[in-house]
């Protein structure tokens, strides 16, 4: 909210207000609306229609789309708002700043007339639309605004559910040539969600081009003042727990873990050549923290991973084994030696138990060390894992007693592993029912925790909501059980 006002009333009078904010209520008992009557004293504006953002409970939903009149020179953009609350009741239009800019087809910003030289639009009504337009120079120089790309809500200017008519080409331009970290991350995502949506419905669709050249582009287009950090996350594929949140109704598991392996198999052959390369270049300059090393670390644990994976989908795992195995031997910091050991079990290279064994002697008397280990294999997103939990629950260094051990091992199961969790034949439910009803008698704020992935079983097929809520319905027949777990499995069965 406090962003949204710096971006209404800019840096200068933000900076004003807040020291007269300071001035009046430091030391004291001061409110959120003592701050907003600063805020509009500095920036001269009322922000009685922004207090439904305090008032009003949701979240926005946005949607825009534009159209072209290339004889005129024109462009106009059309917002729309909407938002339902809890109680299902439609909300007040909010005040929604969008800070915006128009880009060519060669990456170029093109300033228009009609655009605030902040580079703010304010939309605050349920629908409104925008009228920008090319001046005479532009016009006589040839551009086209139907050549020009939209870009909103650049710096994530507002906290809202953002759609918009982008054509592929349209996410795969922003990705390749915008100067927002926000809006570079999100084009992946939504390239990503798509491709994942279309291969569901349709499994003989095409080879993701569009993502692979803008993956390929940001890879080989890369220098030193590249930001690490940001191409390693733009070409992360998102976890399965990330697409499980774009379907409304029932999940696909099955299908969307094979898409998922797919794309991620595709995108790691198609660019194995520019991962070897940044594997072979991208290296952090000492083990001491850094912001740069650390950039450097993630962009080249990526690239192995990557590499590793398109060396065994060659059938080549003897060479991927070797790969993962060197990197291990050669590392000289946490980082390096969990990337090893997550690709390698990831996997399932030959050289997994050789790396794990290496890493127990060294560390085994190291907590938070032991911690991470046991993570890396709660994370091994197949069926098989929830065995190799069940036999680390016997490790000499697992301990029931301790939390933070708990929720390494099967809390790490339980919230971001529902290819294992989710097994058909309810063994994965089955664990963690048996370990909540263990910890219900010694930590019932931790069981209560531990519960909350078999509360969502109607998002899943009947025939594993049908397992979940078995194991719910034994929980809830516990002697003595807590009121956490009570309340939480008590609302989930009605």
């Amino acid at each position: 909210m406090i962003r949204m006002i710096h971006t209404l009333i800019g840096e200068e009078k933000f900076k004003a207000g807040l020291a007269d904010y300071l001035s009046k209520f430091d030391g004291k008992a001061a409110t959120i609306e003592d701050f907003l009557v600063c805020m509009e004293h500095a920036g001269n504006l009322s922000l009685d229609q922004f207090r439904r953002w305090y008032s009003q409970s949701g979240t926005p939903e946005v949607t825009a789309s534009w159209e072209c009149d290339d004889v005129q020179g024109n462009l106009k953009l059309m917002f729309s708002q909407s938002c339902t609350g809890f109680d299902q009741k439609a909300r007040e239009p909010f005040v929604i700043p969008v800070r915006m800019s128009f880009m060519d087809e060669n990456g170029h910003r093109v300033v228009l007339q009609g655009e605030n030289a902040s580079g703010i639009s304010v939309v605050n009504e349920q629908a409104q639309t925008f009228s920008f337009s090319l001046d005479e120079k532009q016009k006589e120089s040839g551009v086209k605004v139907s050549s020009l790309l939209p870009v909103l809500f650049e710096d994530f200017s507002a906290p809202v559910k953002f759609s918009c008519n982008y054509a592929d080409e349209d996410l795969a331009r922003m990705l390749r040539f915008s100067s927002d970290p926000f809006i570079k991350s999100d084009a992946s995502v939504q390239l990503q969600n798509r491709y994942v949506h279309a291969m569901l419905s349709k499994p003989e669709c095409e080879v993701p081009s569009k993502l692979i050249e803008a993956f390929k582009w940001v890879l080989s287009s890369r220098n030193d003042k590249s930001d690490p950090i940001l191409i390693s996350r733009i070409l992360t594929v998102e976890p399965i727990t990330a697409f499980m949140q774009t379907f409304k109704d029932v999940i696909p598991l099955d299908g969307l873990s094979k898409v998922r392996g797919t794309l991620k198999q595709m995108l790691a052959s198609s660019l194995e050549q520019e991962f070897a390369k940044v594997y072979e270049t991208v290296k952090a300059q000492s083990p001491k923290y850094s912001v740069a090393d650390m950039g450097h670390r993630a962009l080249n644990c990526l690239a192995l991973n990557m590499l590793a994976l398109s060396l065994k989908a060659k059938g080549m795992e003897k060479e991927a084994s070797e790969l993962v195995r060197n990197h291990y031997r050669n590392a000289k910091n946490m980082t390096d030696r969990l990337a090893a050991m997550k690709s390698a079990a990831e996997l399932d290279l030959s050289c997994r138990e050789e790396l794990f064994s290496q890493y127990e002697h060294m560390f085994g008397e190291h907590v938070l060390a032991m911690d991470l280990m046991f993570k890396v294999v709660a994370m091994v997103e197949n069926e098989e894992t929830v065995f190799s939990v069940r036999k680390l629950l016997k490790h000499p260094k697992f301990d029931l007693n301790n939390p933070n051990r708990v929720r390494a091992l099967v809390g790490t199961l339980a919230r971001s592993n529902p290819v294992a969790l989710h097994r058909r034949d309810g063994a994965g439910y089955h664990l963690l029912s048996s370990l909540i009803r263990r910890l219900n008698d010694t930590n019932a704020m931790l069981a209560a925790s531990l519960v909350t992935p078999l509360l969502s079983f109607k998002r899943f097929d009947e025939e594993r909501a049908k397992l979940m809520r078995e194991e719910l319905e034994k929980l809830a027949g516990i002697p003595n059980l807590s009121r956490g777990l009570s309340e939480k499995i008590e609302a989930a069965l009605k």
